[in-house]
Order: structure tokens, then C-alpha cells, then sequence
């Protein structure tokens, strides 16, 4: 007897209820590739709404308040997304200052010029000094003016909201605590360029008068085909250039005593150097140099190279003509260069075996009137025979066969030298962006609280970040003798 098909329809679907509702009960999620609790994060976006619901619309007396500072992801997630990574895992999220902007901004329409909110904020650039900690933010939806976010270091709180002329994407801050100057990576057309205000202007700005920050300079610069982002260090500034495919490319250059970026230093950079692929941010300190690099949602990394061995404060620490993927692009090369040894031997067999075959066979032309070495042929022709022929190509083949070869050994050499430059390569959350140090802590922002990001992964970092560098430097193997 056959049992009713409504009833088991009935029985299938009360049971999947039940199990969504232990699922959601109990927080249990899947565990998706590497990081992303993305399917429960969209279940629970789907019941719940989401932490953000309003969508960019022009300022009104009601919403044009101010910038929120807000949680974006559920604390049990982040709190396992932190435990990850080592550097990570000790870190207390109530003492990490929350980023400003992710849920709402207030910034200018860049369209009409009105204050207008944005919910698409993707946070770049981080700079701090004693008193302030600062973050650039573009709007990922191109509907808003990006900002810069200034945050009172001591309590972690969104002090105001700074909206700058257009839209750059403002991939780097840098703080110069000797003159109390900010320097913003921005752009000119598609050229590379860099802007600085005073901290007395920052400070005096209010975002009730509905104006644009002004900068105090603005100038044009050589050497990276873009400012993704900036550093200061002991009088000099480095920026860097973030290449998707290949290194990148960091620059210094000398800042007058003032503070100032002369011209001619402008157009000619002090130093430069060649830096890993997909690189974000640096940082320096008297005797570290630390890189950040990111793309997509893989684990973020953080070199960690030596100044130590230096010539000068500010020589060159890192070895040129490579790339971050080096130790594989190392061990690949060197298999290519056995394969063309292998190669060569194999065509010299190969002619070898020719040449026999020609000297053995019969012909009914007149006898060779002299034998020489291979490729010799004929002593008195004019005309090249097939054995000279053979051997030309196959010493030509072999030839080029061999300097690809030698070729491959020293770029395999230049990579495993930079595969061996950097001290330690640490993994950190997915979407680290700029970096800065200040008083023992390296500072980081992270995309991935971003409306973009969260909406399509669904867990990630909505926070400050204050890595401690005694944790860093014990993750890298090293002692911290600052």
C-alpha cells in the first residue's frame, strides 16, 4: 500500500523548516572556502534585513546628521575570522576602534554638490598621529565625494567626517608628526599625484558649513604610474605603486626641513625600488620595513623584511627584478631550465644520428673529397650540403635552447634571492588595504566591511585594526629590540 504523496510532500518540508530553525538557533554555518561564512551570512541578511537598509538619497534635515560608527558583522563571526590568523587571535575587539562610514557616510553628491549619504564607503588609506587616527574611504557606488574619516585616537570615536573634491580613491594616508601635515594619495587626470593639508586645518573644518576640505599643496609626481598609496618616514615620503600582474614599484622622496615637496624632487625620485605584487600599503621603523598585500578574497599576507643590513637609513630593502610569488616562480624556472638542458641534448642526439645517416649513405654523386668535423662539409662547395645544413640548424637551435636556460638559472637565481630577502610572510584576514605603525602598533584597514564585500561574502572586518608589532615581529620569528 502506498503511502500518501501530500503527506510525505508535508513531512519533507516540516522537516527542513526544523533544521533551518536549529541551523539559526544555534548559529551553526557552513564552512565555505578558506574564510567566508557566506551561506548563513545570507540567510540571516534575508530574515533579518541586513545591518543596512537605506540606499543613497540627496541630505535632508533627517538624514544628513552625521557619519555612523556602527558594528556591521555579528561579533561570533568576526571573533572566528580573527582566530584564523595568528597575529590575530589575541586581539579584543571591544579595544579596536569600529570603522566609521560602512553603514552610512555624509558626503556631497558629485553630481549636483549636495550633501548627500552614502552607504557604499569602501575604507583605503590609514594614518595616525598622536592625537588622531585617520581613514580615506571611496564611495564603491561613484555616487558621493570619498572622505576621510578622523577618529580620536584615546576613545575610538568618529570625531568628523572630512569630504574631499572628487573622487579619488585615495588608497593611502601619511602623517609628517614633525610639521603635523597629512599627505592624501590622489590623482591628477591619470597622473600621480599628492595633496597635504595641516592638522590645524583639519581640526578647523565642520561639516555643517557643507564645504569641501581645501588642500594647502597639491603636486604632481614622477615615478609611479599611480599614488596607490603614501608612507612618511624620517623625512621622507614613500609611495607605492599596486601592479595586479607584475612588482610594484615604491618611491621616496626627500622632504625639505619645512615639511615641503620641492619640485625637482617631485619630477625625480630620491630612491626607487621595485616591490611584491599586489601590494597595498607600507610601513617603516628604524629597523623593519613591513608590506601589505591583497587582492581578492585570499588571505591577506604581511612581509616583514630587515633594515639591519642597510648601508644607509634609508638604502634599498628589498632585492629588484622579482615578485612576491617567487619561490614558486623559482622552482618553475628551474624545471624549465632542466627541460631546455634536456631539450638540447635531445637535438644533439637527434643530428647526431642525422649525421651518421648522411656519412653511411650511398650516393651516385661523386665522393665527398674531404670529411671534416660537423658542419664542416665540403672543402671546395659552393653550394652548403645537407650535413652542413643539419648541423647549422641544430647548433643554432641548441645554441638559443642554452641561453634560455642560462636565462631561466638567473632569474631563478634573482627570485630565490627575494624569496629568501624577506624575513617572515605572515597571513592575515582577507582585504587588508594601507598600513601604518605608531607607537609600538601597526595599524590596518580592511575592505571588507564594505557594502560591496559583506553583501557578497558576508563576514569580514568592520574595525580598526591595531596589530601590536611585538606580536608581529614574535610572528616573524624575530625579537623587537626598538
Amino acid at each position: 500500500m502506498f503511502a500518501n504523496p501530500d503527506r510525505i510532500l508535508a513531512l519533507v518540508l516540516g522537516a527542513l523548516f526544523a533544521v533551518i530553525a536549529v541551523l539559526m538557533v544555534f548559529h551553526w554555518h557552513w564552512r565555505f572556502p578558506d574564510w567566508q561564512d557566506l551561506p548563513s551570512a545570507r540567510l540571516n541578511l534575508f530574515l533579518n534585513g541586513g545591518p543596512v537598509t537605506v540606499s543613497l538619497e540627496a541630505g535632508t534635515d533627517a538624514d544628513a546628521n552625521e557619519t555612523t560608527q556602527i558594528p556591521i558583522f555579528q561579533e561570533l563571526y568576526e571573533r572566528e575570522l580573527f582566530n584564523k590568523f595568528a597575529p590575530s587571535r589575541k586581539l579584543v575587539l571591544d579595544e579596536l576602534s569600529l570603522m566609521p562610514g560602512l553603514a552610512h557616510t555624509r558626503s556631497f553628491d558629485a553630481w549636483e554638490g549636495l550633501p548627500a549619504m552614502s552607504r557604499h564607503m569602501v575604507p583605503q588609506g590609514v594614518a595616525v598621529s598622536d592625537k588622531w587616527i585617520f581613514v580615506s574611504a571611496y564611495d564603491g557606488a561613484y555616487q558621493t565625494n570619498s572622505v576621510i574619516y578622523m577618529i580620536d585616537k584615546a576613545t575610538g570615536k568618529l570625531a568628523k567626517t572630512l569630504v574631499l573634491e572628487g573622487q579619488p580613491h585615495v588608497g593611502g594616508l601619511a602623517y609628517d608628526d614633525t610639521v603635523d601635515r597629512l599627505w592624501i594619495a590622489t590623482r591628477k587626470g591619470k597622473a600621480a599625484q599628492l595633496a597635504s593639508v595641516s592638522l590645524e586645518q583639519l581640526e578647523a573644518y565642520k561639516a555643517e558649513d557643507n564645504k569641501l576640505l581645501e588642500y594647502d599643496t597639491q603636486i604632481s609626481i614622477a615615478g609611479p604610474k599611480r599614488a596607490s598609496f603614501v608612507e612618511y618616514f624620517e623625512g621622507s615620503l614613500y609611495v607605492g605603486y599596486f601592479d595586479v600582474a607584475g612588482p610594484g614599484i615604491l618611491c621616496r622622496y626627500r622632504l625639505t626641513w619645512g615639511g615641503e615637496l620641492l619640485d625637482e624632487v617631485a619630477n625625480s625620485p630620491t630612491e626607487t625600488w621595485e616591490i611584491p605584487t599586489r601590494a597595498q600599503g607600507v610601513a617603516l621603523t628604524k629597523d623593519y620595513v613591513f608590506v601589505s598585500q591583497s587582492y581578492g578574497v585570499e588571505s591577506s599576507r604581511l612581509y616583514v623584511y630587515e633594515r639591519q643590513n642597510t648601508r644607509t637609513p634609508h638604502a634599498d630593502p628589498f632585492v629588484r627584478a622579482a615578485h612576491a610569488v617567487a619561490g614558486d616562480v623559482a622552482e618553475l624556472v628551474g624545471v624549465r631550465a632542466k627541460a631546455a638542458d634536456k631539450s638540447a641534448d635531445i637535438l644533439l642526439n637527434f643530428a647526431k644520428k642525422q649525421t651518421d645517416s648522411i656519412d653511411t649513405t650511398p650516393t651516385a654523386k661523386a665522393p665527398r673529397t674531404q670529411t671534416g668535423s660537423a658542419g664542416a662539409g665540403s672543402a671546395g662547395a659552393t653550394k652548403p650540403s645537407v650535413r652542413s645544413l643539419n648541423a647549422k640548424f641544430v647548433n643554432s637551435a641548441t645554441e638559443s635552447i642554452k641561453s634560455i636556460a642560462s636565462k631561466a638559472r638567473k632569474a631563478s637565481k634573482k627570485a630565490a634571492q627575494y624569496h629568501s630577502n624577506y624575513i617572515a610572510c605572515l597571513r592575515l584576514p582577507p582585504m587588508m588595504e594601507d598600513i601604518s605603525v605608531k607607537d609600538g602598533l601597526l595599524y590596518a584597514v580592511y575592505e571588507s566591511g564594505a557594502a560591496i564585500y559583506r553583501e557578497k561574502y558576508g563576514v569580514g572586518v568592520d574595525r580598526v585594526v591595531a596589530y601590536p608589532l611585538e606580536v608581529i615581529l614574535e610572528q616573524a620569528g624575530v625579537t623587537n629590540d626598538e
